[in-house]
């Protein structure tokens, strides 16, 4: 690994992380987060689709063509023993695809797996939206415009396996 960190999640003590059931019963627990390539500076999804792999879906500001740490989004092959990623591939560039201008800092972020039902396909869905607010001089940025307002909002890709994989539940 190339950085060791360790990471204060919800006001508690480096290192420690809040763990909790849906109900609110939280714990805390210490341990230490290892992380490399791609950046920590912005959201960070590991996910284990269904046909086993795991992948780490993110930005990259060394490898974005903007030096934008939230555009692209890419994807990567995690290695579960040594936690080691390969096979970097670009996911959406909402600036190749025409949505925002590259000087609005736009963002591919905050991707998620819907849960697999059965069959090839599942879907992968993000959110896309700009740096500006509503106010000029946030962060050097101008006031966001109607015509920017359009294009924000969340995208879907479909993920198509090889063979029909079983769902998450099986109900009935």
């Amino acid at each position: 690994m190339d950085h060791l960190y360790t990471r204060t999640s919800g006001g508690g003590v480096p290192g420690s992380q809040r763990v909790g059931d849906h109900r609110g019963s939280f714990r805390v627990t210490f341990g230490t987060c290892l992380y490399s390539q791609p950046g920590e500076s912005h959201a960070v999804h590991p996910l284990q689709l269904p046909d086993g792999e795991i992948r780490l879906f993110t930005g990259d500001p060394e490898a974005s063509p903007y030096q934008n740490a939230r555009n692209p989004l890419y994807s990567w092959r995690i290695d579960p023993e040594t936690f080691e990623e390969t096979d970097r591939r670009e996911v959406f560039d909402n600036i190749r695809e025409g949505l925002f201008k590259p000087e609005s800092t736009p963002k591919s972020e905050m991707c998620k797996l819907l849960p697999h039902t059965g069959g090839r396909e599942q879907f992968l869905l993000w959110r896309c939206r700009v740096q500006n607010i509503a106010e000029a001089g946030y962060k050097g940025h101008t006031a966001i415009t109607p015509e920017m307002k359009v294009p924000h909002g969340i995208y879907c890709a479909r993920v198509r396996y090889s063979e029909d994989l079983p769902g998450l539940w099986a109900l009935g």
